[in-house]
């Protein structure tokens, strides 16, 4: 077996991630955590990455546990621990892809971050948020200001520097939708809707009380929305509709939301109620949910996708490739795939999760992350082609 150097496994990342659609500034952040790792693998006296086991991640993960963080002077955020882990599996997956190692050392291992501590944020009550609201002064240009960014905030769930770096052309009411500009300036579309969840019409926000809100008053009417591009790795899914959601069920049709799911990743765009709506009344007609079997031809699975570009307005279209046991297995030129696990309802059958190019998760169709700690025992894989 070849050994593999620090040199060899930072060239063999380097060539990954040219190809992972990632931004600049996710990148970098890659590379640095992962040089990171190979430091302290140096301090070990471990040259060869082919000789890291599983005890090495263990300690590891120890010793991210106790990085103290230079901006804040207290330990890193579970956030940021979890992506300097996740950057650590990626260079042994990215070993793995290139040949260089058999086995993937960091599959099946867990990180345990710690619990957070201290006062837990409390929701703002519906009755609160509107004494909040109904104390700005429309009547007065700072007020409807006020108003219409704090309705934004609550309808749609945005961060506060998301908010502050909106621009007027990024939003569509016509639409419900804005593109927002997130953390590594990685672009999302997010749908806004009014805090009851009615269907806002004719590019109306309505505020609880029935009444239109200010949005309307300073924000104008975009007609159409840009696509987003091709980058399926750096797309976020925080917008999206659960299956629970759209379909009123927890469990069964988690593959059919899944492969909706690439279509949304690879425009870019959000699929609304009414489209995961028309997608399930096209592909299915009168068969129930209960219906689907894991073993359906591929041929399907590739036309569920399609269905959501078609309703998304795209002219690509997409391809099975094939299947594999494993994410060790993913072949080269994949551009997305479906991750199958064990069943959360019944251990014989699977639960579909969306994943990228290289298998990282993207998006559960629960709405949550019922991945974390389980093993992916089935991959399909795709491509596209414009017709």
């Amino acid at each position: 077996m070849k050994i593999v150097t620090h040199n060899l496994s930072m060239e063999s990342m380097r060539l990954e991630l040219a190809g992972s659609g990632y931004c600049d500034k996710y990148n970098c952040f890659i590379k640095m955590a992962q040089f990171r790792f190979l430091k302290w693998l140096k301090t070990r006296g471990i040259k060869d990455l082919s000789l890291v086991s599983k005890n090495d991640i263990y300690k590891y993960q120890a010793v991210l546990l106790g990085y103290i963080s230079e901006r804040t002077g207290k330990r890193m955020a579970r956030g940021t621990l979890s992506d300097y882990y996740t950057a650590v599996k990626m260079l042994f997956f990215a070993l793995c892809r290139a040949g260089l190692l058999k086995i993937n050392i960091t599959s099946g291992i867990t990180f345990e971050l710690p619990k957070d501590k201290g006062i837990k944020r409390q929701a703002f009550s519906d009755e609160k948020m509107s004494e909040i609201l109904e104390k700005m002064d429309i009547n007065t240009p700072a007020g409807l200001r006020d108003r219409a960014l704090f309705e934004l905030l609550y309808s749609s769930g945005l961060r506060v520097s998301e908010a502050a770096n909106l621009l007027i052309k990024d939003i569509s009411l016509q639409r419900r939708e804005m593109i927002v500009r997130g953390k590594f300036s990685r672009d999302r579309v997010v749908p806004f809707s009014d805090p009851d969840g009615r269907t806002p019409r004719g590019g109306q926000q309505i505020g609880r009380n029935g009444t239109m809100t200010p949005m309307n008053t300073i924000l104008p009417v975009q007609t159409s929305m840009p696509f987003m591009g091709n980058n399926t790795s750096s797309a976020s899914v925080s917008g999206r509709i659960s299956m629970v959601d759209a379909y009123n069920a927890g469990t069964g049709p988690c593959m059919f939301r899944a492969l909706l799911g690439i279509a949304e990743t690879r425009t870019g765009q959000t699929l609304t109620q009414a489209q995961l709506h028309e997608a399930r009344d096209r592909f299915y007609g009168t068969t129930p949910f209960d219906d689907w079997s894991v073993e359906e031809p591929h041929g399907l699975l590739q036309d569920v996708i399609n269905i959501g570009m078609e309703l998304l307005g795209s002219d690509e279209r997409a391809i099975w490739t094939g299947r594999v046991d494993s994410i060790n297995k993913i072949p080269e030129g994949t551009q997305a795939t479906i991750l199958g696990r064990q069943g959360i309802d019944s251990p014989d059958g699977f639960h579909f999760g969306e994943g990228d190019a290289m298998g990282n998760l993207l998006f559960d169709p629960l709405g949550r992350d019922t991945f974390e700690g389980q093993s992916i025992i089935r991959v399909d894989t795709f491509k596209f082609h414009t017709q």
